[in-house]
C-alpha cells in the first residue's frame, strides 16, 4: 500500500471514492439474488436483490509482525508525502499540468529511504519516480502530489509485490499481486483489497476465478481444487452459499443449493452410470422425501433420513436397479476459510 493519508475517511468512504480517478472499481458486494436478510428456522435464508455485507475476518491472513511493521511505515510515508503532514486535496487536471516539477536524484524520505524522480517545488513527489527503502522495497512508477497514484510497481525484498493502477497510494484498479509462496491474483482492486472481478491462484495449483469482495470469494465464481474437483456457483464471505455445481474427478456432481459449504436445500446428486437422486438435503446429507432415477430413466420414490436410505415409499417397478450402494457419498468439501486454503495480500 503506498500513497496520500486518507485517515480522516472510513473504508467504505475510500471506496466508493471521491475523485473520477478512483471511482467505478469494485463495487459489487453483492450475489445476484442472494442476501442473509431474512430467517427461517434459524438458519438465514436466501432472498433476491439485495446486499450481503462481506467482512471476511478469518480471510485476512496477516504477515508476520515484523513484515506488518514494514508495510505500516510504506504506507505512513508514501500515503502522507514526504513531508508527513497527511493532508489530502484532491487536485484537477488544469492544476496537475500547471504544476512545474524539476528532477532530485536520492532524496532523503522518511523512514531512510531515497526516491529519485520528478518532485513539484515543494519537494513532493510529483510526476514519474522511484522510492527506496534499505529493506530493499521499491516503488516505481507514477505519483502526484506526494503519493503513488496511478501506474506503478511495488517490489519487495521477499520475492513478493504488485503492478497496476494506484489511488492515494493504495491499490486501486487493475491489478497483480504475487506472493512469498508463489501464489498470485490478477484482478480488480478497491482500496488495498481485492475486490471487483479476479483470479487467484494457490502454488499447488488450486484456483478461484470470479467475484471478490474486500479479500473475500464473495458472487459468482468458480473454484477448481488440484484434485480435480470443482465448484462452480455462488459464495457467501469465502464460503459456497447459494446455488452451485460441484463436480467430482469420478463423474459424479451435485447441483443445487449450498450454504456454509455445505449441501442444504434442494437438489440432484447424479452418479457416473447417470443414474440420479432428486430431493433435500440437510448440512451435507439428503434428508426427507426424494426420487431415485437409475440409468434406464426408472424412478422409485423414498425417504432419506441423515444420508441414508430409510425406506421405499413405492414397490419396485420391472427393470429397476437397486440403488447404488452409497446412496449419498462422502463429500469431503473443504473449508475455504480455514488455514489451508486462503486468499492473501502483500
Amino acid at each position: 500500500q503506498v500513497g496520500v493519508a486518507s485517515a480522516q475517511r472510513s473504508p467504505h468512504e475510500r471506496l466508493r471514492g471521491d475523485h473520477p480517478r478512483c471511482s467505478g472499481m469494485g463495487q459489487r458486494c453483492s450475489i445476484p439474488g442472494a442476501s442473509t436478510a431474512s430467517v427461517a428456522n434459524g438458519k438465514p435464508m436466501l432472498q433476491r436483490d439485495s446486499c450481503v455485507q462481506c467482512r471476511p475476518q478469518e480471510l485476512r491472513l496477516g504477515c508476520p509482525p515484523s513484515v506488518d511493521e514494514q508495510e505500516a511505515s510504506y504506507q505512513r510515508v508514501l500515503e502522507q508525502g514526504i513531508d508527513g503532514s497527511g493532508a489530502v486535496r484532491w487536485l484537477n487536471d488544469k492544476e496537475i499540468s500547471s504544476q512545474e516539477t524539476t528532477h532530485v536524484e536520492n532524496m532523503m524520505v522518511p523512514q531512510g529511504g531515497v526516491y529519485t524522480g520528478q518532485v513539484r517545488g515543494d519537494g513532493q513527489p510529483h510526476g514519474i519516480g522511484t522510492q527506496k527503502w534499505p529493506d530493499g522495497t521499491v516503488y516505481s512508477g507514477a505519483w502526484l502530489s506526494g503519493a503513488a497514484h496511478g501506474r506503478g510497481k511495488l517490489s519487495k525484498s521477499d520475492g513478493s509485490g504488485y503492478e497496476g493502477q494506484w489511488c492515494e497510494g493504495r491499490k486501486h484498479g487493475l491489478g497483480s499481486e504475487w506472493l512469498v509462496d508463489q501464489s498470485e491474483y490478477s484482478g480488480e482492486f478497491a482500496d488495498g483489497q481485492k475486490h471487483g472481478s479476479g483470479s487467484f491462484k494457490w502454488h499447488s495449483g488450486t484456483s478461484y476465478t470470479g467475484d471478490f469482495c474486500e479479500d473475500a470469494l464473495h458472487g459468482e465464481g468458480a473454484f477448481e481444487w488440484d484434485d480435480g474437483r470443482r465448484y462452480r456457483g455462488q459464495w457467501v464471505q469465502s464460503r459456497m452459499h447459494g446455488q452451485g455445481r460441484f463436480e467430482w474427478p469420478d463423474a459424479k456432481a451435485f447441483e443445487g443449493k449450498y450454504e456454509s459449504d455445505k449441501k442444504h436445500g434442494p437438489g440432484v446428486f447424479t452418479w457416473a452410470d447417470g443414474s440420479k437422486c432428486v430431493g433435500i438435503w440437510l448440512s451435507g446429507k439428503q434428508h426427507g422425501l426424494g426420487t431415485h432415477i437409475n440409468e434406464r430413466g426408472v424412478t422409485r420414490k423414498g425417504r432419506w433420513h441423515g444420508g441414508s436410505l430409510e425406506q421405499w415409499l413405492e414397490s419396485p417397478p420391472a427393470l429397476a436397479q437397486p440403488l447404488p450402494r452409497d446412496s449419498e457419498p462422502v463429500c469431503e468439501e473443504p473449508d475455504i476459510i480455514g488455514n489451508k486454503l486462503v486468499v492473501a495480500h502483500t
